[in-house]
């Protein structure tokens, strides 16, 4: 589970720049997660590190939908009185379907990830020996009320769905529909966070990069220069820098 869990974040993090969680509300702002396992191993707060919480928005009534290419929708037969049966299908492998309710974005506030230096201090760990090159901390946090998410595991996969409506339903109108799953062929994965309290369904990280390349935002270095240091200074040739993160190849 843990391989297709990394499978899907990482291509979510392709189609729109932050990673997604197949079991909601178990990534929290602040978290330590072990890349490579993808589990959560710590957080910041367990090493002394304290930052504060920035809300970037809250849509309550916000339906976004996230699907790859290729997902289509289709009517069935109609089934049983008030019940709408309809199917999706996903013409390529390993396909991803996320609709949400509700928006809510959390974030650690710049002035800690910069004036702060909350990178420095997590270098400073480094060196102390209490962090791991495979980690990563999560940075951004967004949680939705209500969730559904289905994987494929292969072409031309389909799963039906079964809604409690007299009359055929849009994929717009899935997330406030009473749904149950059906039959399926080639799913990987598919689950339905029950309409409730805010849950974390995907999220933005930063790590320790040795690069001296490119010029990420709210970067760090692991060393600073004394005050009326000549400018001959030379810095280390590997400084390290807390960037956003991203899966290799």
């Amino acid at each position: 589970m843990s391989k297709l869990n990394i499978y899907y974040s990482k291509e979510f993090r392709k189609e729109y720049g932050k990673y997604a969680i197949m079991d909601p509300d178990t990534v929290k702002l602040g978290d330590i997660i072990n890349f490579k396992t993808f589990e959560v191993v710590g957080s910041l707060k367990n090493l002394g590190i304290e930052f504060t919480e920035k809300v970037k928005n809250d849509i309550p009534d916000a339906e976004p939908i996230y699907k790859s290419k290729g997902i289509k929708m289709g009517n069935l037969s109609a089934g049983q009185a008030d019940i709408a049966k309809f199917g999706l299908s996903f013409s390529s492998d390993n396909s991803i379907f996320l609709s949400t309710k509700g928006s809510k974005t959390v974030c650690i506030a710049e002035d800690n990830l910069d004036k702060n230096n909350i990178g420095k201090q997590i270098i400073s760990q480094y060196k102390k020996g209490k962090w791991e090159m495979d980690w990563i901390v999560v940075t951004e946090v967004e949680y939705a009320k209500k969730a559904i998410i289905i994987l494929s595991n292969g072409k031309n996969a389909e799963i039906e769905l079964n809604a409690q409506s007299p009359s055929p339903i849009g994929i717009g109108e899935m997330i406030n529909a009473e749904l149950s799953f059906g039959s399926e062929s080639s799913i990987g994965f598919r689950y339905i966070m029950p309409e409730g309290e805010y849950r974390s369904v995907l999220f933005k990280a930063k790590f320790l990069d040795k690069s001296l390349f490119g010029n990420p935002k709210f970067t760090t270095r692991d060393f600073t220069p004394p005050e009326g240091l000549s400018t001959e200074f030379v810095a280390p040739t590997e400084p390290k820098y807390l960037k956003e993160f991203e899966w290799e190849e």
